[in-house]
């Protein structure tokens, strides 16, 4: 499972997904409550 800090490091790294998808993304992994 990843964690928030490998999420954000994703993002910053691709920066074709938005905080939108980043967000939605969390929700789908069970990272953000």
């Amino acid at each position: 499972k990843m964690t928030e800090d490998k999420m954000f490091a994703v993002v910053l790294s691709n920066q074709t997904i938005g905080v939108d998808e980043l967000i939605e993304l969390g929700h789908i992994l069970g990272v953000i409550d």
